[in-house]
């Protein structure tokens, strides 16, 4: 039997890392990983979360706001995906501007 690709994890070429700011609905850039991954601003990259969704980066001087599929906002999908003010976001580059979004393991466990 074949194997199926579906399964596979994706190798990443690179991984975004940002911090979720509760007071912004935007998250800032490296500037250095818009030129490693030839972006450039204002162009618009597509991340496939894990989850299956799409969602759009959107790139305005080296700034990223973040839509979903149905409502948008990078604030709305952290609080979608319950990130807290402050905590790091993990994005997984996959080329051809796909991306990952890789869920952090909750430090504690609740009480």
């Amino acid at each position: 039997m074949p194997v199926n690709q579906a399964t596979e994890a994706p190798r990443a070429l690179g991984e975004l890392v940002v911090v979720y700011d509760a007071s912004k609905d935007y998250f800032d850039v490296d500037e250095e990983f818009l030129k490693k991954h030839h972006t450039s601003l204002g162009v618009n990259w597509n991340i496939y979360t894990i989850e299956g969704t799409r969602y759009k980066f959107y790139f305005n001087q080296g700034l990223v706001t973040i839509t979903g599929k149905v409502l948008g906002g990078w604030k709305h999908f952290c609080e979608e995906k319950n990130i807290n003010d402050g905590d790091k976001v993990v994005f997984q580059y996959l080329g051809f501007s796909k991306f990952n979004y890789i869920p952090e393991e909750p430090n504690q466990n609740a009480a």
